[in-house]
């Protein structure tokens, strides 16, 4: 603020051109232009009198009370007013900050829109610095006022000033020097835009911008803008993506785009852009597209007509959605149907094969453990004994794909699975491959599903041979590893180190990395969907991994492959076991109900628990079993099959414990393994027996429940 100390603004007031007084508070003289000096002599007063004799010479006067108490009076003639009066209202009427600085930088002129840009009154900042001007921002201030100072206009500079209330405007300025006669500055006009609505607005727009196009790339989907007046098509960077194209490289239009739709998708996406144009119906269609890369992604596109007033569609506006993981996961769920099925008709299946080997098995069983060594019968029992054992691993392997049947862990040698899966395997292949068998001269005994990894040994070979339709070579071979190669990955942790490998080689056309790197992954099949699951190496690599294995690829184009998989070796020694002897009943005598409702299974039943000295009673009817249980006269044993029309061994069990609490229940089914536990409430003991069961196990299951262990 300029006072008695300050001599800069007193010096710019002595050098106007028109009459202009500074007065001090106390009324003194603080400085005067030439011109009022002047006017003052003519009517023979001091200048401390100017504002008497200006207006006693007829002038104008205006009156400027400054902020320290100071003031000014500047004159101009009378007929200048309407002249002045017309600019003093355009001045204040202006929209934009419309500021006049001296030479040092101080407030001449302020108006109205200045004073609601920054909250100063024109009182508060005559003859002072810019108040608005930041301690950080004087330097670019300065630079400003020299330029304009040496006759340089400054036009559209950016800056920030503070408002009063301590906020900060964002504003454009434009500014230039007023010469006097003499070509000198003599003040500084500068005009003010408020920009920050306006920038605020801007950055609100670019943040929506940048949000939408966040929340396109996150869904897959893409805007896009078709203008039928001139053919203009337009992308969002999501599109270019979905498309696979470069946005700095690539410019959409009609033909450009049609490249990229798969020609078997063209032509119903082209009629539905043509309705949409004739009609102004919104469509949606599915396509294909066909990257620049090669790679085909499903879209998804939508698109709403825009009309004219005359009703014209002129613009298709619209959005288009990379749908291919829904496809992926649509196939993947209706191959999961397929299998589903094929599961649930495998295992319909086994259960029905289950009885019927339990009576097949049963019988063979009762006439081996009645025929005496030696002769022909008995080699011909125990032929049907071993088919029938044979039919039930076949039967537990249909139960596996089925889901029905759990792992039976035991120790086998995995050189028996490569010849028994071998004489499958040669059924399958066909005559004009040629299979070897290239075993280790050594037992290789590992803990394992035995059917499990027979289906392991069947999905490679059969992979195998598809990829050799023109014939080739197989070769099944397996060896002991005693530590595992860098390639097959970390070892899970485990005592030894050692492992049994068995490896499926074809001569067929190999696989490149890109293919080798997949080939585990569900549902993913290099062969045609309408033939293949794509589970084949992905079920293969689920059961080596769940026997603490590993799996590894071999493959080179047109070099063939080789499918190799570990499994820990076994080192427990094996010992010797003895032959089961048939358990008898603790107390010979003890009453048992058997409820079957298929009559051979229930025979032969009836049969095996005889023979062991049980008194046996068998129904087809539960609503007979439970009849009898009623009666009173003492029941020591239910059997009953879990699955049965009508009643099923479930409720059977509830209903017979209803009356007898401590009943003992003995649950079969032809399933491996019941879908849910049959347990029934009760102190009693309950058991499952899966079908077929050899003697000595039913034997087995019945002591134990009725000695209550």
């Amino acid at each position: 603020m300029p006072n008695q100390a300050d001599p800069a603004f007193a010096e710019f007031i002595s050098r106007c051109h028109w009459p202009v007084v500074l007065f001090e508070a106390d009324g003194r003289v603080a400085a005067a232009s030439q011109a009022a000096a002047g006017i003052a002599a003519r009517a023979g007063v001091g200048v401390e009198s100017f504002e008497e004799a200006a207006r006693a010479a007829g002038l104008r006067v205006t009156v400027t009370s400054l902020s320290d108490g100071r003031s000014t009076v500047a004159a101009e003639p009378a007929e200048a007013g309407a002249e002045a009066g017309l600019l003093e209202a355009i001045i204040d009427a202006c929209p934009v900050s419309l500021i006049v600085l001296d030479p040092a930088g101080r407030v001449l002129r302020w108006n109205p829109a200045a004073e609601r840009m920054y909250g100063y009154s024109f009182a508060e900042v005559a003859g002072r610095v810019l108040p608005v001007v930041t301690e950080s921002q004087l330097s670019q201030f300065h630079e400003n006022m020299h330029s304009v100072m040496s006759g340089h206009a400054v036009r559209d500079t950016t800056i920030r000033r503070r408002h009063k209330d301590g906020s900060f405007k964002e504003l454009r300025l434009s500014a230039a020097p007023v010469r006097d006669a003499e070509g000198r500055t003599a003040c500084i006009v500068a005009v003010y835009e408020d920009l920050t609505e306006l920038n605020e607005s801007v950055r609100n727009l670019e943040r929506s911008q940048a949000q939408l196009q966040h929340a396109q790339r996150l869904a897959s989907m893409g805007s896009w803008t078709l203008d039928l007046t001139d053919e203009t098509l337009t992308w969002s960077p999501e599109a270019h993506r979905i498309h696979g194209t470069d946005p700095g490289a690539f410019h959409p239009t009609r033909p450009e785009f049609r490249k990229l739709v798969h020609p078997n998708d063209l032509p119903s996406l082209m009629d539905a852009v043509e309705r949409a144009q004739r009609t102004g119906e919104p469509y949606a269609v599915d396509y294909r597209v066909i990257r620049p890369d090669g790679e085909i992604r499903h879209c998804r596109v939508s698109a709403e007509p825009v009309k004219d007033a005359t009703g014209r569609v002129v613009k298709l506006f619209g959005i288009v959605q990379d749908v291919t993981s829904y496809v992926q996961l649509k196939d993947q769920f209706l191959q999961a149907q397929k299998l589903e099925t094929v599961g649930r008709l495998a295992s319909g299946v086994a259960h029905d094969f289950n009885n019927l080997l339990t009576i097949i098995n049963g019988h063979a069983e009762l006439l081996l453990l009645r025929t005496p060594p030696g002769g022909a019968t008995r080699d011909s029992l125990q032929a049907i004994h071993d088919a029938g054992l044979r039919a039930a691993s076949l039967t537990r392997q249909l139960l596996t794909i089925g889901r029905k049947q759990p792992a039976e862990l035991r120790r086998v040698d995995l050189n028996q699975v490569i010849d028994e899966g071998g004489r499958v395997i040669r059924r399958l292949i066909g005559e004009d491959i040629e299979l070897e068998i290239d075993a280790s001269p050594h037992a290789l005994h590992v803990t394992a599903d035995p059917g499990q990894l027979h289906q392991v040994i069947l999905n490679l070979a059969v992979n195998a041979r598809e990829a050799m339709p023109g014939g080739g070579r197989l070769t099944i071979s397996s060896r002991r590893l005693d530590s595992l190669p860098a390639d097959y990955g970390e070892a899970e942790p485990r005592r030894g180190g050692c492992y049994a490998e068995v490896s499926v080689t074809d001569t067929g056309h190999g696989m490149d990395d890109e293919v080798r790197m997949r080939v585990f992954e569900p549902f993913f099949s290099t062969k045609g969907n309408a033939r293949h699951s794509g589970l084949g190496l992905s079920t293969v690599y689920g059961i080596v991994h769940q026997h603490g294995g590993r799996i590894r690829i071999q493959s080179q184009p047109d070099r063939g492959t080789t499918v190799s998989a570990v499994f820990p070796i076994d080192e427990t020694p094996r010992t010797e076991a003895k032959a089961a002897e048939p358990q008898r009943a603790p107390s010979p005598g003890n009453r048992i109900i058997v409820v079957e409702d298929q009559p051979a299974v229930r025979a032969v039943v009836y049969t095996m628990l005889e023979s062991l000295g049980y008194t046996v009673e068998e129904y087809a009817s539960p609503e007979a079993a439970l009849a009898r249980i009623g009666d009173g006269t003492g029941v020591e044993l239910l059997i009953s099959d879990l699955v049965m029309p009508v009643m099923g061994g479930r409720e059977v069990a509830r209903r017979a414990r209803a009356i007898l609490p401590d009943l003992p229940v003995l649950f079969m089914s032809g399933y491996a393994e019941p879908e849910q536990e049959p347990d029934i409430s009760g102190p009693a003991p309950t058991d499952f027996l899966a079908k077929p069961f050899h003697p000595n196990e039913l034997a087995s299951r019945v002591a134990k429940l009725l000695s209550g262990r």
